[in-house]
């Protein structure tokens, strides 16, 4: 699939709003975070510092994702059997996985 770079920017602009209009997706973040953090052998506590801050949050989302990416290609495909149409917000989140 290819955008355009008008598509692109609306695109992050859409990611930016959902981003900023849901306060609790630092709590999702940092939940994942601490998962992340646990599985490489830091304890609870230790990984809750690990992952204080939004930008250590997000650089371990987007470890995850370099890292892992065919767990997220399984995600894609699993959320695309299950639903026929993405809504527009859904295929921003999906082309910032791959």
């Amino acid at each position: 699939m290819e955008m355009n770079q008008f598509a692109k920017g609306d695109c992050e602009l859409t990611k930016a709003l959902f981003a900023t209009a849901l306060p609790k997706n630092w709590a999702m973040r940092e939940a994942v975070c601490r998962d992340i953090q646990s599985q490489s052998g830091f304890d609870y506590f230790a990984a809750g510092k690990k992952c204080r801050n939004d930008l250590a949050q997000k650089q371990a989302l987007r470890q995850a994702q370099n890292k892992d990416s065919e767990l997220c290609w399984m995600i894609i495909t699993s959320s695309l059997k299950q639903q026929q149409r993405l809504e527009y917000h859904q295929i921003c989140v999906i082309q910032s996985c791959l």
